[in-house]
């Protein structure tokens, strides 16, 4: 289960040093037998602030934001009083807060470059755009190239205390080394970011393409909702779609879609929750049915190969005709992959 919050500003999420916890840093849990995520959250502010620092050394247009908050709570809260409220941790997403040409709708929150994760056992930065992260040798750096043979490979993922056992640094030394990497890789970002180019075309943000898109399109006749929760009949928890669009006329057809990565399909990392994720699926197309919902279930491979990588215009036009057809079908349900999506696009597959 996860909630999202919106701070306006990097500088409002620090100042709130102080953790009261009143809002989005309920850190404790029973779940880790008292072990609290509250270092690493202080890890990852002083990380921040640092990180804040030394762009804004290099000019206020750098300056950065923490423009969405995601907190990861137990998956079935209401089974296990004792950490019910308790949350497995938090991810902050890092972007700039000036610097796009375009000002970004209120769909996008600007684009997510870092993600911030915090565990009770660590702190993980996750690269979006992997392709900017900045490679180093020993004769360029030879602390960074201490960090970054193992991430040659990776490029994702960079747990700050994983780090700092194999190096021994101490944590101003540790802070300042990431840190430097981080400003490294923002800057290798923005170029693309300066000239509106659409990156970072990972699952989580393929949702704020498409209902960005879905708004320059369709705004006049649908309300366009992100992360539209609903309760689930047999335990009343809320389930979540990723985008629900409700007609503002009559006579106009409602519908949702739900962007399913590989972990629809397959056991990703072996821990067997597939069948608890078809089950998920099931209760949401049940859900849209009774509710007159027509369900697009885009398979997230499809949308980035097919009309991901097309330019605005074009991609758009692709998404009018995709709509278009899809709310002609009389059903409420439709899979939509690589088999059929020329179908539905008009030969997007071209």
């Amino acid at each position: 289960m996860a909630t999202y919050t919106f701070p306006e500003s990097l500088e409002q999420l620090l100042a709130n040093r102080e953790y009261d916890f009143a809002d989005f840093m309920t850190f404790t849990s029973g779940y880790f037998k008292g072990k609290s995520i509250l270092d690493s959250a202080n890890l990852a502010a002083d990380f921040l602030e640092q990180l804040q620092q030394k762009m804004l050394a290099l000019g206020d247009e750098y300056r950065l934001t923490v423009s969405k908050i995601q907190r990861k709570g137990p998956e079935n809260p209401e089974s296990h009083d004792e950490i019910k409220n308790g949350w497995k941790g938090n991810c902050w997403y890092v972007a700039f807060a000036k610097l796009s040409t375009n000002k970004p709708s209120k769909y996008s929150k600007d684009y997510f470059l870092l993600n911030v994760s915090i565990t009770p056992s660590d702190v993980n930065l996750e690269f979006r755009v992997p392709h900017h992260y900045p490679h180093y040798d020993d004769k360029q750096d030879p602390e960074k190239a201490k960090v970054e043979p193992k991430y040659q490979l990776e490029m994702q993922r960079v747990p700050l205390n994983g780090i700092n056992k194999r190096l021994q640094l101490s944590r101003d030394k540790l802070l300042d080394l990431i840190s430097s990497i981080v400003v490294d890789y923002l800057l290798n970002c923005v170029e693309d970011v300066k000239n509106d180019k659409r990156i970072g075309r990972g699952q989580s943000s393929a949702e704020y393409f498409v209902i960005d898109d879905l708004m320059h399109l369709f705004d006049d006749n649908y309300e366009l909702l992100h992360g539209h929760r609903f309760p689930m009949r047999e335990e009343g928890t809320p389930l979540e779609l990723d985008i629900l669009a409700k007609p503002k006329h009559e006579n106009v057809r409602k519908f949702a879609i739900e962007i399913q990565g590989v972990h629809h399909y397959q056991d990703v990392h072996g821990k067997g929750n597939l069948p608890r994720r078809k089950e998920l699926d099931r209760v949401k197309r049940d859900w849209c049915t009774e509710q007159n919902i027509l369900l697009i279930a885009l398979k997230w491979q499809t949308w980035s190969d097919r009309l991901y990588v097309n330019d605005a215009r074009r991609r758009r036009g692709r998404m009018l005709i995709f709509i278009t057809n899809c709310l002609k079908n009389k059903g409420f349900y439709l899979h939509i992959d690589e088999n059929n999506i020329a179908k539905f696009a008009n030969g997007s597959d071209k």
